[in-house]
C-alpha cells in the first residue's frame, strides 16, 4: 500500500510541476536552478518542522529527512541563513552566465565600458568567442535564440546582436503578478497537504472545483465572463465579513501565534494532453 500510495504522490507532483515548468522555461531558467530553489525548500521545512520541543532540527536530521549529504545540508542551510539562496543559483544558467560576461569582460565592452553589438562569428570579438567562453561548448546558436526568445538580445539592423538589460529576468515580467500567483499556488497546496494529512483533525478544509470536458469552445467566453463576475461578488462577500470580524493586532501581541486565513477563487482553462 505504501509503495502505490508513494507512486501516487509522485506522479501528482509531475502533474503539478508541469506547467510550472512551462511557466519557468518560457523566462529562461532551467532545470539546475530549479533545483537548488528544492533543495532550499526541502532543508528549510525539514529544520523548522521536524525539530523538537519547538527548536529546529540538527543538520544530521535534516540530512536523513532529506536524503541530502551533510556537508550539502550545511551549505543549503548557510545559504538560507545569509538569505542568498535564490540569488546564488543564478549563476548556474548558461544564458545568466553568458549576459554577465557580456556586462563584464573588458574583451566585450567598448572603449567606455558598455557591451558591443556582436556578430555570431567571423572578426573577434563575437558570440562565439563569448558562449565558448563562458558556456563551454553549447551551441551558440542555440544560446543566443534562447536569449533573444526571452528578450535579453535583440537584433541589430546589421545582423549583430546586443544586451537588451543587464538583468538575466527578461524585461516584460511583471513581478507583481508572479509574487500573487505563487502566493495563490502555495495557499492551494498547503490546503490540500492539510486535507491529505493523518494529522488533521475535525472537518477537512474546503476545497473543490467545478469543470466541464464538454462544454462548446464558443461557451468559453461566456463562462469566463461570468467566473470573473460571480468571483468578484464571492470574493467581496467574504472580503467584507472579514473586515467586520477581523480584530487590530496589538504589537504587545505575539504576532506569530495567529495564521494567515482567507479564500480564493480562480478560473482555468488547460489544454487536453
Amino acid at each position: 500500500m505504501r509503495v502505490d500510495t508513494h507512486a501516487a504522490i509522485l506522479a501528482a507532483c509531475r502533474h503539478l510541476i508541469v506547467p510550472l515548468a512551462r511557466l519557468l522555461l518560457r523566462y529562461g531558467i532551467g532545470y539546475r536552478e530549479f533545483s537548488e530553489v528544492c533543495k532550499s525548500a526541502f532543508v528549510d521545512v525539514a529544520t523548522k518542522d521536524y525539530g523538537i520541543r519547538g527548536r529546529p532540527a540538527n543538520l544530521s536530521k535534516v540530512a536523513v529527512i532529506t536524503g541530502l549529504s551533510r556537508k550539502e545540508t550545511k551549505k543549503v542551510r548557510d545559504k538560507i541563513a545569509s538569505e542568498s539562496g535564490v540569488q546564488t543559483s543564478q549563476g548556474l544558467n548558461p544564458p545568466s552566465i553568458v549576459l554577465r560576461g557580456w556586462y563584464s569582460d573588458p574583451l566585450f565592452l567598448s572603449s567606455v565600458g558598455n557591451p558591443v553589438a556582436l556578430a555570431i562569428d567571423g572578426k573577434s570579438p563575437n558570440l562565439t568567442d563569448l558562449v565558448r567562453r563562458y558556456a563551454g561548448d553549447l551551441p551558440v546558436g542555440a544560446v543566443i535564440l534562447q536569449m533573444e526568445r526571452i528578450g535579453l538580445v535583440e537584433r541589430t539592423k546589421s545582423g549583430r546582436f546586443r544586451p537588451v538589460g543587464n538583468s538575466f529576468i527578461p524585461p516584460n515580467v511583471n513581478g507583481q503578478l508572479f509574487a500573487s500567483g505563487a502566493t495563490s499556488i502555495h495557499n492551494l497546496i498547503s490546503t490540500i497537504a492539510c486535507n491529505a494529512s493523518p494529522a488533521t483533525e475535525g472537518e477537512p478544509r474546503f476545497e473543490r472545483y467545478a469543470w466541464s470536458n464538454y462544454l462548446p469552445e464558443s461557451m468559453t467566453k461566456k463562462f469566463r465572463e461570468l467566473v470573473a463576475d460571480r468571483g468578484q461578488s464571492f470574493l467581496e462577500f467574504f472580503d467584507a465579513w472579514l473586515k467586520k470580524n477581523e480584530k487590530p493586532i496589538r504589537i504587545s501581541e505575539d504576532k506569530k501565534s495567529g495564521s494567515e486565513i482567507g479564500v480564493g477563487v480562480y478560473f482555468f482553462d488547460v489544454p487536453k494532453r
